[in-house]
């Protein structure tokens, strides 16, 4: 089962909008931990 979830198209597109903007919510603590300008790409 799980092996099907991990490669189930609807599931990681979705696993991967959550992180992406989880990362977008913190984007200023993780410029801050990687030492990283504001327009620097992350």
């Amino acid at each position: 089962m799980i092996s099907y979830l991990l490669f189930e198209k609807n599931f990681c597109s979705e696993l991967i909008k959550l992180g992406f903007e989880d990362v977008m919510k913190q984007e200023n603590q993780i410029r801050q931990f990687l030492n990283l300008s504001p327009s620097s790409p992350l």
